[in-house]
């Protein structure tokens, strides 16, 4: 078996080469999708960013504001 490990920035083709391994029934694992699944409401991730960074950085809806958090992140140097 070979695992191969696509990485790479916007724009990188990820997505393109991703389909193209769909297209040939090759196994994915997007790991972008798990990590939205992890971080919905209620889940172990969601509890544990709220716990660690605060209610401020999620909606009324109980949603996490992924671009509030964002900005925290690539602008404070401490975190």
């Amino acid at each position: 078996m070979i695992l191969i490990g696509l990485t790479g920035g916007i724009g990188a083709g990820k997505s393109f080469v991703s389909e193209l391994f769909a297209q040939q029934a090759l196994p994915l694992s997007d790991t972008d999708i798990i990590a939205s699944q992890l971080l919905e409401p209620e889940q172990a991730a969601w509890a544990a960013v709220k716990e660690y960074f605060g209610a401020s950085f999620f909606s009324v809806d109980g949603s996490l504001d992924r671009g509030k958090l964002a900005s925290l992140i690539f602008t404070d140097a401490t975190s």
